[in-house]
């Protein structure tokens, strides 16, 4: 899930990508690809959203690396 956030987050840097959030969730999300510079393989990528399973346990993952790294120092 971090590689696609990463992804994503390079192609708005790079303006590969525009999002535009519509007024709430339930009408959706408008994207404008400029497909001539953005590759396919990130575009597959951007295109597969995480299941509320994977949401869970990248969380639970991540709040146990917190957790170590809080214990450590």
């Amino acid at each position: 899930m971090v590689s696609k956030i990463s992804q994503y987050i390079k192609a708005l840097k790079n303006e590969k990508l525009t999002f535009k959030k519509e007024k709430s969730i339930r009408e959706g999300y408008h994207f404008e690809c400029h497909f001539d510079s953005i590759d396919n393989n990130s575009l597959e990528m951007l295109c597969l959203w995480p299941d509320n399973n994977q949401i869970l346990q990248t969380l639970n993952h991540s709040c146990q690396i917190a957790h170590e790294l809080a214990e450590f120092l």
